[in-house]
């Protein structure tokens, strides 16, 4: 979380050599694969276990000296502890060093709660895995347990293996969480009283090692759970340490903590950051312990980054980022970008922190851990119609930036437009130029474009396929020139501002009508009239004259017609039976009015026209087809 200050490194204390825990692991037990620790070399003991200061030395005397190159861990595949959790727990009744059961200050719960909430902890970060952070951790309490096995000494590996179980079982601790992958984020750190050896494969504390943390092979819920064995400090004796028993407690503690974070499924045979020659992180650093923010000891543990066994990175807090820009994207998902800070505090920047509220004012939840190589990012679906506010702070190797200033308000939207056509209006019009008009409504993000989209077909052919008229425009009407004689039909679709995309509208259809001198027939004149539709008319007086036109295919027809107070009838033929008659009769004269008869099904046929009325005009001025 921001925020959180910088703890630097004080004097080193004066402990001995012998007193570095040799990172601690629990005995070899089938695990995920039934695979066993690893030994390390020199002492022959299982990877973890804290030699004794002899042992400590012959191991010593068996390695080259180390080169930045070769002490450095590798990933080796398996999880590490993103945010620790540590119950301390006094193994039955007897003596405890006053600061484990709390009668001495300062406690060994206040040392948790300190070194789990610090920048000791924070700057493990560099051993993150594909999938995981590592960050601040918490300490959940101390509990004193009443062993139902035997405690007589020495207690073995085995025994403390089977003892931690039935007492998280049986709710005397508490049960480890899970840190969303099904591995344990809770340790728990198991001290034991004055005169208590502990053993492990015939190796005993207070003869050749001092402290380990190992990994349960049986489970709860699933998780193989992680533990430290922490001995007595007066009970192990000079070969464990050359401080006070507090120091020396303090000094193995924090070995085990940091080597089981990085580390917690060793004792099963699954290795996180792992170095084949040397160890864990804190087996590389073994008898480099320092003072740390004044009332405690811890050791120094391995930095790949830094090439040095280190208590933290010396850092300050890095710039924040600026420039951030929320944007609406479809399906309710918004997109953050920024720009990196000027300033990286004095390390590199490891992840920016996204920060994601619903209260103005508020910074919210940590939602998204993004890469220090990467400045965007994106939600997943948010609620429809809620305000969110997004903020970014920047993380180096031990301090989080405050967050940028802007906490841009953005509302989440998932829901298309709603679009709708106008225009074009009449299914036949004369006009060549056709007015295609829509609109869109959208209560989110806001009506942000236009598709409009057309097809079209000849009076005797069939519909093309779809095509553009325009795309992604901003207008809400489009203009259009057609041919006499084609049908045209339009489509408009519409996407807001975050583009959420409308589906299409059903198509809107109009038809220019072919001229009247498209019509073949005897017995008519053609007149040329300026009023006229293209100009002309086709007339007659006779009863019975005909017009026709072979091979449309038709629904729907228009007649086009000059009427007037001496017009007559005429009759509209599919092939050779009547369909309709027509009255072109009106009071006084109008040119090119349309007549839409009635509709019928769908087919291709010769549409015949024939005078009704003796000694009365049939204008005829055009024939509009239509499929749709």
């Amino acid at each position: 979380m921001p925020g959180r200050g910088l703890v630097a490194a004080a004097a080193v204390v004066a402990l001995a050599s012998s007193g570095a825990v040799w990172n601690g692991n629990a005995a070899a037990s089938p695990g995920r694969a039934a695979a066993h620790a690893p030994s390390v070399p020199g002492t022959g003991l299982p990877a973890g276990v804290m030699p004794d200061k002899a042992q400590a030395r012959r191991a010593a005397s068996t390695l080259t000296p180390r080169q930045a190159s070769s002490s450095n861990l590798t990933y080796r595949g398996g999880p590490v502890m993103p945010n620790v959790q540590v119950a301390s727990v006094l193994w039955g009744s007897g003596t405890y060093l006053g600061q484990v059961d709390g009668t001495a200050s300062p406690t060994m719960d206040s040392f948790f709660t300190h070194v789990t909430d610090s920048s000791y902890l924070a700057w493990l970060n560099e051993y993150k895995t594909p999938s995981q952070t590592i960050d601040y951790g918490s300490f959940l309490g101390r509990t004193q347990i009443t062993p139902t096995s035997s405690t007589s000494s020495p207690i073995d590996d085995s025994t403390i293996q089977s003892e931690l179980i039935a007492q998280i079982n049986a709710g005397h601790l508490p049960a480890p969480t899970n840190d969303g992958a099904g591995d344990s984020e809770t340790v728990y750190a198991l001290y034991f009283p004055s005169g208590k050896q502990i053993c492990i494969q015939g190796q005993c504390s207070g003869v050749v090692l001092c402290a380990y943390h190992g990994t349960t092979s049986a489970t709860v819920d699933g998780m193989h759970v992680p533990y430290m064995v922490l001995p007595d400090a007066g009970t192990m004796g000079p070969g464990c340490g050359a401080g006070t028993n507090a120091q020396n407690t303090e000094d193995y503690t924090s070995h085990e903590l940091i080597e089981t974070v990085t580390d917690p499924l060793v004792g099963i045979g699954t290795l996180s950051w792992y170095n084949d020659s040397q160890g864990e992180i804190g087996d590389i650093c073994n008898a480099q312990e320092t003072a740390f923010d004044t009332d405690y000891v811890v050791q120094k543990e391995w930095s790949n980054s830094a090439a040095a066994c280190i208590v933290n990175k010396p850092t300050s807090t890095p710039g924040s980022p600026t420039g951030v820009t929320a944007t609406p994207k479809p399906g309710g998902v918004v997109e953050l970008s920024w720009t990196a800070p000027s300033s990286n505090g004095g390390s590199a920047l490891s992840e920016y922190d996204v920060y994601q509220s619903t209260v103005s004012g508020r910074q919210g939840l940590t939602v998204a851990h993004v890469p220090a190589g990467t400045t965007t990012w994106t939600s997943g679906a948010l609620h429809n119609g809620t305000t969110y506010r997004f903020e970014i702070a920047a993380r180096n190797a031990s301090q989080v930036s405050s967050p940028d200033t802007t906490q841009l308000a953005i509302v989440a939207d998932g829901t298309a437009p709603q679009v709708k056509i106008s225009s074009p209006g009449p299914l036949f019009q004369l006009s060549k130029t056709i007015h295609v008009g829509y609109s869109a409504t959208d209560s989110g993000s806001g009506v942000g474009s236009y598709d409009v989209q057309q097809r079209s077909t000849a009076w005797n052919g069939d519909f093309g396929g779809w095509s553009a008229v325009a795309t992604g425009t901003t207008a809400t009407s489009q203009s259009v020139s057609g041919s006499p004689g084609h049908e045209y039909c339009f489509r408009v679709r519409a996407r807001d501002g975050a583009g959420n995309e409308s589906g299409w509208t059903s198509a809107h259809c109009t038809a220019l009508p072919l001229d009247d001198r498209a019509l073949s027939g005897s017995g008519w004149s053609h007149p040329k009239d300026s009023g006229a539709y293209k100009g002309t008319l086709t007339r007659t007086t006779t009863k019975g004259s005909k017009l026709r036109l072979a091979g449309a295919k038709v629904a729907r027809i228009a007649l086009v017609v000059q009427t007037c107070s001496t017009c007559g009838k005429v009759g509209i033929y599919l092939g050779s039976s009547l369909w309709q008659t027509v009255d072109t009769h009106a009071s006084t004269t109008h040119e090119r009015v349309v007549l839409l008869p009635g509709t019928f099904s769908l087919r291709t046929t010769t549409i015949g026209l024939k005078a009704l009325s003796s000694g009365k005009k049939v204008s005829i001025d055009g024939l509009g087809i239509a499929q749709d």
